[in-house]
């Protein structure tokens, strides 16, 4: 259940207009948790193409945040 409603969000996210997403200093930015919901790792690209991994970068569960470079 939790995958399905975090699968939600993500597409809610992505169907959004651009606009609608506030101006971050990355692209897109994915953290991963474990089962019980505690942060494992995350996998960032960054507005100047810069890609980072910290931690586990794979996991069933996840959030993701998309970010518009636009403005910066």
């Amino acid at each position: 259940m939790k995958k399905i409603l975090i699968g939600f969000a993500a597409a809610m996210l992505a169907a959004a207009p651009a606009a609608a997403f506030p101006n971050y200093d990355f692209h897109i930015q994915y953290t991963y948790l474990d089962a019980n919901g505690a942060v494992i790792g995350s996998f960032t690209v960054y507005c100047d193409g810069r890609e980072v991994s910290e931690g586990v970068t794979w996991s069933p569960y996840y959030t993701v945040i998309y970010g518009s470079c636009d403005a910066l």
